[in-house]
């Protein structure tokens, strides 16, 4: 946040603008790498779409009316292959408090792991 974004942390939120993200995006993706700006992209994302949900106005309407970020989704700027598709990647072997360990949630057949 601070390395990418630090001209923007005294800004206010309202004053990011869609224009703003897009340019930023390709600025990063320049001087870092592509997988890099969408990492950031996506922790802007969210941070966008938390201050939404949560922050309200006194008539109960959220102060931030959309998310800059979404411009990036409705003009195809993501970069692609800098980030492995969730739903193509493999899942990995994850150990279970219990002891067990399972290979995907579809096959589960527990082994014990010793103990």
């Amino acid at each position: 946040m601070k390395v990418a974004f630090a001209d923007w942390q005294d800004k206010a939120m309202t004053g990011i603008s869609k224009d703003m993200v897009s340019k930023r995006h390709n600025k990063i993706g320049a001087e870092r790498g592509e997988a890099y700006a969408n990492l950031l992209m996506r922790f802007l994302r969210a941070l966008f779409n938390f201050a939404i949900a949560q922050y309200e106005d006194g008539n109960g309407k959220s102060i931030l009316h959309e998310n800059p970020v979404m411009r990036l989704t409705q003009t195809r700027a993501w970069y692609r292959g800098s980030s492995p598709d969730r739903n193509q990647t493999p899942p990995a072997c994850t150990l279970v408090p219990s002891g067990y360990i399972t290979q995907t949630r579809s096959n589960f057949k527990p082994i014990r792991t010793g103990g």
